[in-house]
């Protein structure tokens, strides 16, 4: 099983609120960070509190420690890692929900 499917391209501010799964890394935060900047509602999650998850917070962007299918609540698009793996709890639930997913 691939790690993600392929999703129409539309425009990042259709699809907000966004979420990335595994925020913290530095690539993963900086995306998050443009989304914000934006204008787009950001969440994220990340395995342990970190700077860079303290500064993404200090920009209004909602961050989460540990990895829970109900972070997607309301969410209409996932940016996920590559770090993760196709067991991920939040992953494995973007996908049955049909959620876009973006690598």
């Amino acid at each position: 099983m691939s790690l993600i499917k392929p999703v129409e391209i539309v425009a990042p501010e259709e699809l907000s609120p966004v979420h990335f799964i595994a925020i913290g890394g530095v690539s993963m935060s900086s995306i998050a960070e443009l989304f914000a900047d934006r204008g787009m509602q950001v969440s994220g999650c990340d395995n342990s509190s970190s700077p860079v998850l303290e500064r993404l917070a200090d920009k209004g962007i909602q961050v989460s420690i540990g990895h829970d299918p109900s972070h997607l609540n309301g969410i209409r698009g996932v940016v996920v890692s590559s770090a993760i793996n196709t067991g991920n709890p939040e992953l494995q639930e973007a996908n049955r929900r049909g959620l876009p997913i973006w690598h």
